[in-house]
């Protein structure tokens, strides 16, 4: 079985979830469970759905780290990154507030 997100998994951001055998084909009415901090202390799985038709499962992943994706007897490891960071935006916001404030200033001679 092969499990991809698209988009990639992060928490808080919804996402696709699609199950494949191992012949590729779509995983159809597969009950899901997302096993969360495998192996370690704390490990816990939490039902995630069921899928269609397209083997396809809607879900917004509510822990970063390693995840097991489990469907039956069958699983396999996925990552899921940590929540959008307010400081990747900052970078923007800097450049546009300068941007602003550059076509604001007077010009020579105007």
């Amino acid at each position: 079985m092969s499990a991809t997100f698209d988009p990639p998994a992060r928490v808080g951001v919804e996402s696709t979830l699609t199950l494949n055998g191992d012949d590729a084909a779509p995983r159809a009415g597969a009950t899901v469970h997302l096993v969360y901090r495998p192996g370690l202390p704390g490990e816990h799985e939490v039902p995630a759905g069921l899928t269609d038709a397209r083997g396809q499962l809607r879900l917004t992943p509510s822990e970063a780290g390693t995840v097991l994706v489990r469907a039956g007897d069958e699983v396999d490891p996925a990552v899921v990154a940590g929540p959008p960071s307010g400081w990747t935006l900052a970078p923007l916001v800097i450049l546009a507030v300068a941007a602003l404030w550059a076509a604001r200033r007077p010009r020579p001679g105007a």
